[in-house]
């Protein structure tokens, strides 16, 4: 109720009133994302734990319904939030760097969403053995930390500096052939005088 009152300067007044009804609108649901984080990113082929928050000042959270989207994959989960409002999913995005979109929608027809970056780096950009050296900087075996470019050459059957010759060098032809001082290094070998 609203009541405007007038006074004039021989101090006579008047009153007059009006009822004004407010309309609660609903709101959107409330929205947050939990992981990725800014830092975080994934690996090609792993899978990654994607959380949001969400809320809602008319429906319960198990309720509301979302989705996580990617600019690259699509719509890669569609959860449903626990009773505290949490919602996760294991996904293994493709490669490369993704724009996330996070939808939720109550049941009202609300709606709202969160963003979020996140890329994804491809397995063979991974330095697996921890020898300094990925596939895609030449490690032909990166699950040897002792092959990789430029290593030292050993005489075990292997292209150990990745340049595709096997045992190449002096010393494994000399341990080939049984000479002194030389270790044998199991490679079969025609030797001659």
């Amino acid at each position: 109720t609203i009541s405007l009152r007038v006074i004039d300067s021989q101090g006579e007044s008047d009153m007059d009133t009006i009822q004004v009804g407010v309309i609660d609108l609903p709101d959107a649901p409330d929205l947050s994302i939990v992981h990725p984080a800014a830092t975080e990113s994934g690996i090609e082929e792993e899978e990654f734990e994607f959380i949001v928050e969400v809320s809602d000042a008319q429906d319960d959270p198990e309720d509301i319904a979302l989705a996580f989207e990617s600019s690259l994959d699509g719509v890669f989960c569609t959860p449903t939030p626990d009773i505290q409002g949490t919602a996760s999913c294991l996904a293994a995005l493709s490669p490369g760097d993704h724009n996330l979109t996070f939808r939720a929608e109550d049941t009202e027809g609300y709606t709202s969403a969160a963003t979020a970056t996140f890329v994804v780096v491809p397995r063979t950009e991974i330095d697996d053995d921890g020898d300094n050296f990925t596939e895609v900087q030449g490690d032909c075996d990166d699950t040897d930390p002792n092959t990789y470019p430029g290593a030292n050459e050993l005489c075990n059957g292997v292209s150990d500096d990745c340049d595709d010759d096997v045992d190449e060098g002096a010393a494994c032809a000399m341990a080939a052939c049984g000479l002194p001082g030389f270790a044998d290094g199991g490679i079969e070998s025609a030797c001659t005088a």
